[in-house]
């Protein structure tokens, strides 16, 4: 069973460079595990990257900002239910988001 969430970035084009792809698309993010019932890791993300909690009514209920290559967010607060984790990083400029499923 597969409990990893990973985005391959090698698919994505940067439009800030005029050959399409550039070295800095490809990463690879992973959110695990999900399910969670205290916290999430996500892993593969660049330096001062802003990680975003939001609930099924598009309200945010977590926000951090990592500024190392792993985050850790505790969700152990959060009721039962599927959020979206949205990943913004400053210096790529590149955004994914997930669903998360907290479980407790």
């Amino acid at each position: 069973e597969n409990d990893t969430l990973t985005f391959d970035w090698s698919s994505c084009e940067d439009l800030s460079t005029p050959t399409g792809l550039s070295e800095q698309s490809h990463k690879r993010i992973a959110f695990f595990p999900n399910p969670t019932s205290d916290q999430v890791t996500i892993t593969g993300i660049d330096k001062n990257t802003s990680l975003q909690i939001f609930n099924a009514f598009g309200q945010t209920v977590k926000s951090q900002t990592r500024v190392s290559h792993q985050g850790v967010l505790d969700v152990s607060d959060l009721p039962n239910g599927i959020y979206t984790i949205v990943c913004n990083q400053s210096t790529t400029g590149l955004t994914s988001q997930a669903k998360l499923v907290v479980l407790h």
